[in-house]
């Protein structure tokens, strides 16, 4: 990790960091390099996330390198440049020393100027291998910003802490439980389909839990047509939108006695009901876990409005998912 002391100095700041300011999506690209990079960053930062209109997965506002102490309270800062440049310099250090001629450098440090704040900061030997060396860290920077994004919704949407009492009443019911922040409610009209969802109003939001007494193979067109036969069933006949849906394969941890991680199939596309005109995004995760298969889903309605916040703070939800083995479920 950089000095604190070096980067206290170089910006001037006060022991007493202040919290951290602007959109928790929005990276802030610190550099003297704009339009060599540009269409670059935007092919690493802004890929469309459908819900269901295109929505940039990040937003990106560019600064000169001679601007970073304006900046420098900003959730995400991304600073590019090479170690020719003076504040890349003063800020390395000793950190350039290793940077061959031909190489590349990503460091990653969390709150050095604000609270709740993720600084990036990617140099290179020389201005020619910026996009080269941008490319070849393209998913290391994506998922670190993805990671830090959503650790930020986790912050605001349990800043005001979650509903004890309807985690108690699920775990003691159902025999797992999610922890909702304060406004979900329990439909339990399906419980003996095994089908069971909680909802929220302003915007709409739903998350619903179906498991089955067997395991099912992680695979998405099969899944995505599971998917179809529940909420045909139970969601007054909603149905995805495949060509809009995307998943991967990822390790999920919950908490039972100790913490649990398995392999299970993330989607997260959109979907649509015909009856209602209506749409939105959802995310999903599928998985085996003793012998039993597990769907867990969340899905937004927000008409007019940008609906990816609301889709990462439903995916925040679904990751706190808490499994009681003991409980003989319905």
């Amino acid at each position: 990790m950089l000095a604190a002391v070096c980067l206290t100095k170089i910006l001037s700041c006060s022991p007493q960091l202040p919290t951290a300011i602007g959109p928790i999506r929005e990276v802030v690209l610190v550099t003297d390099y704009h339009d060599l990079i540009d269409s670059t960053a935007q092919k690493i930062l802004q890929n469309s996330i459908y819900t269901p209109q295109p929505e940039p997965e990040f937003l990106i506002r560019y600064e000169p390198l001679s601007r970073l102490k304006a900046v420098a309270s900003f959730h995400i800062i991304l600073l590019v440049g090479t170690a020719n440049d003076d504040i890349i310099q003063q800020l390395c250090g000793e950190r350039l020393q290793g940077l061959d001629k031909d190489t590349f450098k990503l460091l990653a440090i969390s709150e050095p100027w604000a609270k709740n704040q993720k600084v990036l900061i990617f140099v290179t030997q020389k201005e020619s291998l910026l996009v080269n060396g941008l490319n070849k860290f393209s998913a290391r920077l994506r998922l670190t910003l993805q990671q830090y994004a959503l650790a930020q919704m986790h912050r605001l949407t349990y800043q005001r802490g979650y509903n004890r009492r309807l985690k108690e009443k699920l775990l003691g019911k159902y025999g797992w439980a999610f922890n909702f922040p304060y406004g979900f409610r329990l439909v339990d009209k399906y419980e003996l389909d095994k089908f069971i969802y909680l909802v929220t109003h302003n915007p709409d939001r739903s998350v619903f839990v179906y498991f089955e007494q067997k395991t099912r193979p992680l695979l998405k067109e099969l899944l995505l047509s599971l998917r179809d036969s529940l909420t045909q069933q139970f969601y007054e006949g909603d149905f995805v939108v495949k060509e809009l849906c995307q998943a991967d394969t990822v390790r999920f941890q919950f908490f039972t006695a100790e913490t649990v991680a398995v392999s299970a199939l993330k989607i997260r596309g959109v979907w649509q009901n015909q009856n209602l005109v209506a749409g939105g995004p959802f995310v999903a995760y599928c998985f085996n876990y003793q012998n039993r298969f597990y769907f867990l889903d969340g899905m937004a309605f927000n008409p007019g409005k940008y609906k990816l916040d609301n889709l990462n703070q439903l995916d925040v939800i679904l990751q706190t998912f808490e499994l009681k083995l003991s409980h003989s479920q319905p």
